[in-house]
């Protein structure tokens, strides 16, 4: 393992409620009317069709490195903006405070993860949701490890953000959710 092991604390989950799928933990949350939401790592963009189902999203962006397997049927929504390269890179490209909900499940390793969060900060509003695939510490599919708990815990308590739900999954590549702070 090449990164820190980070605990939560309880105050940090004390609200917390368990899902048996990321979709019903998707389907559980509350956005405002017109809001902004980005998925970064959207692959086939089946998880994109969901945000958009639980949402309606005035915008919805995906952000990827490869598009060829994307389901180009989402373009007819006109909420969709695909956005190819680098996630840190184009999530820099968008104001301060501009999303409402991200959902990232791009690069697993801690450092990916760190670098994105740090960008992510800025660009999300006061009382968004992020959202995180695979917050696990170890890819039973890949056999490797991953710094999503790592990178993802040391967030919260760096931002005073709460879990508000975790999503389990029988592959252990469970989702977990984060309220930011509203002010």
């Amino acid at each position: 393992m090449d990164h820190p092991i980070v605990h939560l604390r309880d105050e940090d989950v004390v609200s917390a409620k368990v899902f048996a799928s990321r979709s019903s933990l998707l389907a559980s949350l509350s956005l405002p009317k017109n809001s902004f939401c980005c998925e970064v790592g959207t692959s086939t963009g089946a998880f994109a069709k969901e945000i958009l189902a639980a949402f309606d999203p005035e915008e919805l962006h995906v952000i990827d490195i490869d598009f060829s397997r994307f389901d180009e049927g989402l373009r007819q929504n006109i909420a969709v903006s695909k956005h190819l390269g680098d996630s840190t890179k184009i999530l820099s490209g968008f104001s301060d405070n501009y999303f409402d909900f991200i959902y990232v499940d791009a690069d697993h390793g801690y450092d990916s993860v760190v670098s994105e969060l740090k960008v992510i900060r800025r660009k999300i509003k006061p009382g968004a949701i992020v959202m995180f695939n695979d917050y696990t510490n170890w890819s039973l599919n890949e056999v490797q490890p991953y710094g999503v708990v790592a990178a993802v815990n040391q967030f919260v308590r760096d931002t005073n953000a709460k879990v508000i739900g975790v999503a389990l999954s029988g592959t252990a590549h469970h989702d977990v959710a984060l309220r930011m702070p509203a002010a």
